[in-house]
């Protein structure tokens, strides 16, 4: 055999060695490879937008539900029906904001236990207090992960605390 069959046939018994379900393409000068597409799993991406809690803008969903998975865009305390954030301050609209998102998490065929990470975005980071006491009341036992930070402003003047969080949703 010449040099590059052998170095050819040696490669393509290695690869067949380690790992005998592969397939060897020898590519030849000049000649396309054509590479047979893979199937891949869909999955059944919805829109999860319930009722009384209506998107802020138009290019945006409440939730998405991406096979097992959800994702809840960023809530605010508004009060279900209408645009208005609900008054009493941040541990009020914490609480607010914490059943519009276990209302879609519901919506979405899921509990807040199956919350797998929050993102928290507070107007003033000395509410931090008041918006851990109403947090931990959803989430007593194995927590979310989650980050908190400070913000200038949110989309709602009214608002002073925002939350999202994504998880994935388990059988029961």
């Amino acid at each position: 055999m010449e040099p590059t069959a052998t170095d050819r046939k040696r490669f393509h018994d290695g690869v067949t060695a380690s790992s005998p379900t592969s397939r060897v393409i020898d590519p030849k000068w000049f000649e396309p490879i054509v590479i047979p597409s893979r199937k891949v799993a869909s999955t059944d991406r919805q829109v999860i937008n319930p009722a009384g809690i209506s998107p802020l803008v138009p290019a945006y969903s409440v939730a998405i539900r991406d096979g097992d998975l959800v994702f809840v865009s960023g809530m605010t305390g508004i009060k279900p029906g209408t645009q208005d954030i609900v008054a009493g301050g941040v541990g009020v609209q914490t609480r607010q904001t914490l059943e519009n998102i276990q209302t879609s998490m519901k919506a979405a065929g899921g509990t807040m236990s199956d919350v797998a990470e929050c993102t928290v975005f507070l107007k003033d980071m000395a509410d931090y207090a008041a918006m851990n006491a109403v947090y931990v009341e959803y989430f007593r036992v194995n927590p979310p992960a989650r980050a908190t930070l400070s913000v200038t402003a949110l989309p709602k003047p009214a608002a002073l605390v925002e939350i999202k969080c994504s998880g994935r949703l388990r059988r029961r």
